[in-house]
C-alpha cells in the first residue's frame, strides 16, 4: 500500500469496522474517478482488486473478532496462474486448492494449524494475519 498514512492505520486491524471500511472505499473510489491514484497513494496495478483483496482481509478480522465462538479465516493461495495476472502466476489453480478443507482442523494443541498440508507433500505456511480470531501468534 504506497499511502503511508493507510499502510499505519492498516496495523491496527482492531480499529477497523464496516463504516471505517466504507469510508476509505468511497475516498478510493472518488480518487479513482477523478484520476488522482497515484497522487493520493492508492494501489496503480490493479487498483480495484488490490483494494477489494485488502477489504476482504479487513471484514474478516471484523468478522472474527465479532464471532470468538467461530473459526473466521483468510486465505491467500499464492501467485496462482489466472487470467487476471495473464496466466504468469507460478501456482496451478486446482491442485493448490484441494488441501483447503483442512484450514479448519486445529493442531495438536488445539490452535489453527499454522500451515496448510499441500496435495504434493510440502506445507504452505499462513501468513500471521489469518490465524484464528484475527490474532496474531505469540
Amino acid at each position: 500500500m504506497p499511502n503511508e498514512v493507510l499502510r499505519e492505520a492498516l496495523r491496527d486491524a482492531d480499529s477497523w469496522d464496516e463504516a471505517r471500511i466504507e469510508a476509505m472505499l468511497r475516498e478510493f473510489l472518488e480518487d479513482m474517478k477523478n484520476e488522482r491514484l497515484e497522487e493520493a497513494g492508492w494501489p496503480l496495478m490493479l487498483p480495484a482488486y488490490s483494494m477489494s483483496k485488502m477489504v476482504v482481509n479487513l471484514y474478516t478480522r471484523i468478522l472474527a473478532r465479532r464471532h470468538p465462538e467461530m473459526r473466521v479465516n483468510c486465505v491467500h493461495p499464492g501467485f496462482v496462474k489466472t487470467e487476471i495476472n495473464w496466466n504468469t502466476g507460478v501456482i496451478p489453480p486446482r491442485p493448490h486448492l484441494d488441501h483447503l478443507d483442512h484450514l479448519d482442523t486445529p493442531g495438536a494443541d488445539g490452535l489453527p494449524r499454522p500451515h496448510l498440508d499441500r496435495a504434493d507433500g510440502g506445507r504452505t505456511p499462513l501468513s500471521p494475519g489469518s490465524r484464528s480470531r484475527g490474532r496474531r501468534p505469540d
